[in-house]
């Protein structure tokens, strides 16, 4: 009885408190371009209340008492805008604003975005980029998204040839890459040189290297969630690069006929293909320099705000490595690998505290590779014959989904999402090799002839998820976020739940303490590869795809992380986080051994591994400081444990970006340093006896991942000038350069034993000379 009257006394509280308030609600925006803007701070002048806008632009003030206030609309880089309003009981206000861009230093700001994020979002293990920081770091060819991404600490990449990301301890299959909210399974051009975003088209991407919330689900690594530019709204917009060995073009506008919204259209090739044969041509070496290869992305994106609460998006993004030549007598060779991905998405306003989110996706990958060798035999009686070899392999994983969500803001400082989903995944790994010898003349008429299917499989799996997340700030000081994710994966009828906890204290105004816990699962995986040269050198192109099956449950994580941050004047901040990341169920394959690659089950063994470290990252502007300390265990069925190839002790990240004057000059810089990688040393030789009768020297290895190369770093620079182009246009020539001062960091160590039995050891470098590259752009 007592507990009832409790109940009923606070509900009539709160519903005569409601009655004498009113609600704000509405859209930020950029005014150049109309691009939504995500976490600016939205408060009353004398801050009694305060929110951030979400990804989507969007903030609510609710509860606001009746009266008139100002509503101050703050973030670093854009003009304050104030606006005087007047709140009605029990009504709603809907509110936009269009901030106009404002040079830094001309007037202080008093609330930045990373303000809003520090008091508002727990953020734990939550690092972020925008595209003017992508730009700050100096890259192979050109700046890339991942490259960048791997400049900051919990972020490893083992060798200058891959862009592929090791994130706490995680391999490269265990990170969820999103574009628009759509899978990217393999993004990367070149063999994994780069990655395929152009980075020109994104908005900005958000990297969880742990913690991440209960809408994420699918990876035990991490999340990185790329967001592409919605397009330019106001007015035909466009930026056209020509690099060394890329070129690009981004076009955007407004919808056509007087439609409301946007698009945005984008496209990227390589020229080395063109480039090597025009010096083939030109000098005429004694070998052809042709290299008949490029790659090409295209991406695209049209909004339409069909009236002020609904707004529908279409987004694809296609791209594909072309790898193909022809010489009648010898060899024909063709490798095609690419990704492909559409998201179409509904995004309604019900009331301004409730709003949902449809979207349909699909996304693709997948890989064809064609080889047929040619020999003449050298025996008299088949002197006129032609033998020809084949190989083929096709490999590659797609799925379609569809996603629905809602986001509901129940009060000040309190979100509640919700939201299911439900996709159809097809994985398909197919390789055949054949051998037929024919008459010169007559090469459809074999008169010997065999094949072998080596590898046929192809599956189909369902996966569906639903999830519940609350993000609560019960007073001034706490946020408090918390989630659960349950799934369901067809394959070996599997039910998990994932609960998702994140929690920030703030001490004083500036300073910050939180913690953060998560169970994760995967069902999609890459068995981790025995051979660690496939790790390496650049064959991110290759990967097999495998889903959890009876025997071999689905990857999990467990992961603890504490922390503290800091924020200090003149947009300087520091963070600390402390993480233990436990591994359970993950696979290891000699996926290129025996007689080549193989889905079967039987090969893949099952192992454990673990991570722990600290991460510190002190950054102001877009200049900043890494250092991360961590440790790496991996093992798998009865072996004893080792250090995998991507587990390096110390790491330090420097990215400075610094203006030289007042003539245009810009100089940027990027200096990488670990502490050594880990590898099996080849410790012996014995002699083992062939079918012919010969000797071979056959190599003796050592402990797994027991020994670490010499240490690893390398400094990035680049130089860029400003000017106008033909007086019109907004211009930029740069020039970079990879390994300014020539570091010969180890790739690999080749190992041979000579006449005396004596085994000769030689180091191979990855990059071994200064690589630069030029280019020119401009905004037209």
């Amino acid at each position: 009885m007592r507990k009832g009257i409790i109940w009923a006394v606070l509900f009539l509280t709160e519903f005569l408190f409601a009655a004498e308030t009113g609600m704000v609600a509405g859209f930020v925006r950029e005014a150049e371009s109309g691009e939504f803007l995500s976490y600016v701070n939205v408060y009353l002048a004398d801050k009694s209340m305060g929110t951030a806008t979400n990804k989507q632009g969007y903030y609510v003030l609710s509860r606001v008492p009746e009266g008139k206030h100002t509503l101050i609309v703050s973030m670093i880089g854009y003009r304050e805008e104030r606006l005087e309003i007047d709140v009605r009981a029990d009504k709603r206000l809907r509110r936009d604003f269009y901030l106009k861009p404002q040079p830094l230093g001309m007037e202080p700001v008093e609330v930045t975005a990373e303000r809003a994020r520090f008091e508002h979002e727990v953020d734990v293990g939550v690092k972020r980029m925008d595209f003017t920081e992508m730009r700050q770091i100096p890259g192979f060819v050109e700046q890339d998204l991942f490259r960048s991404l791997a400049m900051l600490p919990g972020v490893v990449s083992v060798s200058d040839f891959t862009s592929a990301l090791y994130i706490r301890g995680g391999t490269m299959d265990q990170n969820l890459i999103l574009l628009d909210g759509v899978t990217v399974y393999n993004p990367y051009h070149l063999m994994g040189f780069f990655s395929t975003f152009i980075l020109e088209s994104l908005k900005g991407a958000e990297l969880y290297t742990g913690g991440y919330p209960a809408r994420y689900g699918g990876a035990i690594s991490s999340v990185l969630d790329v967001e592409m530019k919605a397009g330019n709204s106001e007015r035909i917009a466009g930026y056209g690069e020509i690099g060394l060995l890329t070129s690009k073009l981004v076009v955007e506008g407004p919808l056509p006929w007087g439609a409301k919204g946007s698009w945005l259209a984008a496209g990227r090739r390589t020229y080395i293909d063109a480039i090597t044969w025009t010096l083939d041509k030109i000098f005429n070496p004694d070998f052809s320099i042709y290299l008949p290869y490029h790659f090409y992305d295209l991406q695209a994106k049209v909004n339409w705000d069909a009236s002020e609460r609904s707004r529908f998006t279409l987004s694809g993004f296609f791209g594909d490595d072309v790898l193909s030549f022809k010489e009648e007598e010898e060899v024909d060779l063709d490798f095609r690998w690419g990704n492909g991905t559409l998201g179409l998405r509904w995004r309604y306003l019900f009331t301004p505290q409730l709003f949902s989110l449809l979207g349909f996706n699909a996304t693709r990958y997948r890989l064809d590779t064609e080889v047929i060798e040619r020999d003449e035999p050298d025996f008299e009686e088949t002197s006129k014959k032609i033998e020809e070899y084949t190989y083929g392999l096709e490999s590659g994983v797609g799925e379609l989904g569809l996603q629905w969500g809602l986001t509901w803001f129940s009060g000040p400082g309190h979100t509640v999402e919700f939201g299911v989903e439900s996709k159809v995944i097809e994985t398909m790994n197919f390789m055949e090799e054949g051998w037929a010898r024919y008459d010169k003349d007559k090469r459809n008429q074999p008169d010997t002839s065999w094949d072998t299917v080596r590898v046929n499989q192809r599956d189909t799996f369902w996966l569906a998820a639903v999830y519940l997340q609350d993000k609560w700030e019960p007073g001034p000081f706490w946020v408090i976020e918390t989630g659960v994710r349950g799934e369901y994966f067809s394959n070996g009828n599997y039910w998990r739940a994932s609960p998702r906890l994140g929690i920030k204290r703030r001490l004083t105004a500036d300073w910050a303490i939180k913690a953060g816990a998560g169970l994760y699962y995967q069902y999609l995986y890459v068995p981790y590869p025995r051979d660690e040269m496939m790790l390496k050198i650049p064959i991110q192109f290759f990967q097999q795809w495998m889903g959890a099956a009876e025997r071999y449950p689905p990857l999990k994580s467990t992961l603890f992380t504490l922390g503290t941050e800091h924020l200090f004047p003149k947009d300087m901040s520091a963070s600390v986080e402390f993480y233990y990341k436990d591994l359970r169920n993950l696979r290891e394959a000699d996926l290129m051994g025996g007689e080549g690659p193989t889905t079967d089950t039987a090969s893949i063994t099952l192992g454990q591994g673990y991570s722990y470290g600290a991460e510190l990252l002190l950054k102001r502007g877009y200049s900043w400081v890494g250092y991360s300390y961590s440790v790496t265990r991996y093992r798998f069925g009865d072996e004893d444990w080792f250090f995998p190839v991507h587990d390096s002790r110390h790491n330090l990240n420097l990215s400075f970006a610094l203006p030289l004057g007042k003539k245009g000059w810009t100089l940027t810089s990027a200096w990488v340093f670990s502490s050594g990688f880990p590898f099996t040393a080849q410790i012996g030789w014995y002699q083992h006896v062939n079918e012919e009768g010969e000797i071979d020297w056959m190599p003796i290895s050592g402990r797994r991942g027991e020994v670490r190369y010499p240490p690893y770093h390398r400094l990035d620079a680049g130089f860029t000038k400003s000017f106008r182009l033909f007086k019109r246009f907004d211009a930029e020539f740069y020039i970079q350069v990879l390994n300014v001062y020539a570091r010969r960091n180890v790739l690999f160590y080749d190992y041979e034993i000579d006449e005396n039995g004596v085994t000769q050891r030689e180091a191979v470098p990855m990059l071994p000379v200064p690589i630069p590259s030029f280019g020119i752009r401009a905004r037209l």
